[in-house]
């Protein structure tokens, strides 16, 4: 057979939708089967009686002599072999209602190409293909070329299709782009990952689980409601969140633990230009919101300079200048010359996360992260249930955020680095 791969990039001609092609089929299958049960009552009376002649019995019967005479044949064929239902053989009829032409063997090999086609088919992609193949089986045959207008016996039409997809354990799902990855890159991105973790689990070995820290900032945002809520079964509208405020980046909380679990002093920077707007987010603030440590910055996101006042304010008391561990991911602030001499300074080994390996080898994102932000709207949830006209505002975003975090129990922190590798 000729490959026909080629063929499945044709733009497919546009066919009209027919709405009648699944009762077309019960009532295609119905006849084969009452057929079946005809030839095979013939078959059964000449079995019975050999000397019956086939001319005889095609007249008894009703049926076409020429027809009974190749059934009979098969009939013979089978019952030689010693298949033991061989009048179910001679009478079955496997050519699949009005789309016969598209046989098993097409069937299978259309879905083999479908599975292996990247970008993935759309439905009006998976007609064309296989009016394409069946074109191409014609051709190969030595059939006559005909247009695929006129290929009368099996148009791919949208009935045929579903239940193909159906048949097949195919379904339609969201088709995204994905960046391919050279072989030379998977190759670094390995040796990476084992350097990394041979990095860490030495370094546990070396300064013990208290001194080896993880470090990462997470956004928080003012509002933190919950992804869906319970309405009316069939209303037709959605979970209803009223609120002033917006959700886009206020403030940055950034997290540290280490592999026993201990919890160093949440860092939160709050977007300005001067101390003020510290000193405003502080002013008539809870306890909760006393206990983090505060930084400023124009972006509201953290810089080298807030890097380095960290590195002095919060891990260089928890080490008191040890030899220790920090593992950081690939964020330039966290790796400029500056920082690296003040961690050396610090007897402090900083470790890098591989690239694009975050979610699966630094512990914080790895289930730390997700349940502190699912904390957080719960904590959100709860308070405008209770005060539903209290505002939404950044001094209780971040009063959230600290509780939340605080609210992690040390068995956490070591989970998250054992499911990251780094410890047993």
């Amino acid at each position: 057979m000729a490959d026909s791969r080629w063929l499945l990039n044709l733009t497919p001609p546009a066919m009209p939708r027919k709405s009648r092609n699944t009762q077309r089929g019960s009532d295609v299958l119905l006849r084969k089967r009452q057929a079946q049960r005809k030839w095979g009552a013939v078959l059964r009376a000449k079995a019975a009686r050999p000397s019956l002649s086939l001319r005889s019995l095609a007249k008894q019967h009703g049926v076409c002599r020429v027809a009974l005479q190749t059934r009979w044949q098969r009939y013979l064929t089978a019952h030689a072999a010693g298949d033991e239902n061989a009048i179910s053989t001679a009478c079955a009829n496997n050519r699949g209602g009005y789309n016969r032409i598209f046989t098993q063997q097409q069937e299978a090999l259309l879905a083999a190409q479908i599975k292996e086609a990247n970008p993935a088919l759309t439905h009006t992609a998976l007609q064309g293909a296989a009016l394409s193949l069946h074109r191409s089986i014609r051709l190969a045959d030595g059939r006559r070329d005909l247009g695929l207008r006129r290929c009368r016996e099996f148009h791919a039409s949208d009935g045929f299709v579903t239940a193909f997809k159906r048949r097949n354990r195919l379904s339609s799902h969201v088709m995204r782009s994905r960046k391919a990855t050279a072989a030379a890159d998977l190759e670094q991105q390995q040796h990476d990952v084992l350097q990394f973790v041979h990095d860490a689990r030495t370094a546990v070995e070396t300064y013990g689980s208290r001194l080896v820290l993880n470090m990462d900032e997470t956004p928080v945002p003012k509002v933190e409601h919950p992804h869906s809520g319970v309405v009316a079964t069939a209303s037709g509208l959605a979970a209803p969140c009223s609120t002033t405020a917006s959700n886009r980046l206020n403030t940055t909380c950034f997290c540290c633990i280490s592999a026993a679990g201990d919890k160093l002093p949440i860092g939160v920077v709050v977007r300005g230009k001067t101390q003020r707007v510290i000193n405003n987010l502080l002013k008539d603030a809870p306890a909760a919101v006393r206990r983090g440590r505060f930084f400023f910055s124009q972006s509201g996101w953290m810089n080298a300079g807030i890097m380095l006042r960290w590195l002095h304010t919060v891990v260089r008391p928890y080490t008191n200048e040890e030899p220790a561990a920090l593992l950081l991911d690939d964020y330039a602030a966290h790796w400029t010359e500056e920082v690296e001499d003040c961690a050396h300074a610090m007897n402090l080994q900083l470790i890098h996360v591989p690239p694009k390996q975050t979610t699966e080898y630094q512990p914080l994102d790895v289930c730390y992260h997700g349940p502190m932000a699912k904390r957080r709207q719960q904590l959100w949830a709860t308070a405008r249930s209770l005060f539903p006209d209290t505002a939404d505002s950044k001094q209780a975003s971040v009063e959230r955020a600290i509780m939340a975090y605080e609210g992690m129990s040390r068995q956490a922190g070591v989970d998250a680095f054992r499911k990251a590798y780094i410890v047993d």
